[in-house]
C-alpha cells in the first residue's frame, strides 16, 4: 500500500510525479503484480481490505489517495541518547 497525497509535503507542498505522469499502479501491474489498483473511497479501502489474509491469491498493490491538506506534524525527538534510552527502557535495560 502507497498513501499517495499526490505532493511533496516536506518541501512546500509542490505535485509529485503522481499527480501527473507516474502511474504506482501501472508499474506494479508491468512488475507482474496482477491485483493492483487505485483505491479512492472508505468503501474500495474495506473491500480491498477483507481480501488481505487470502495469501494464496499472491501480491497485491494499493495504491490509496489521500489528502494533501498541510495538517500540523509531530516529529519524533532526534537526539540519539534520548532514543537509545528510550528504546532501553522500553525492553527492560536501565540507562547507560
Amino acid at each position: 500500500m502507497v498513501l499517495d497525497n499526490e505532493c511533496y509535503g516536506e518541501t512546500g507542498g509542490q505535485m509529485s510525479h503522481t499527480a501527473a505522469t507516474a502511474n504506482l499502479v501501472g508499474v506494479a501491474q508491468a512488475c507482474g503484480i496482477k491485483d493492483a489498483r487505485t483505491l479512492e473511497t472508505m468503501a474500495e479501502i474495506e473491500a480491498f481490505a477483507s481480501g488481505l489474509q487470502d495469501v494464496a491469491s499472491g501480491p497485491r498493490f494499493a495504491s490509496v489517495k489521500i489528502d494533501a491538506a498541510n495538517l500540523e506534524r509531530v516529529l519524533s525527538n532526534r537526539d540519539g541518547m534520548f532514543v537509545l534510552t528510550r528504546l532501553r527502557g522500553s525492553l527492560g535495560f536501565g540507562p547507560i
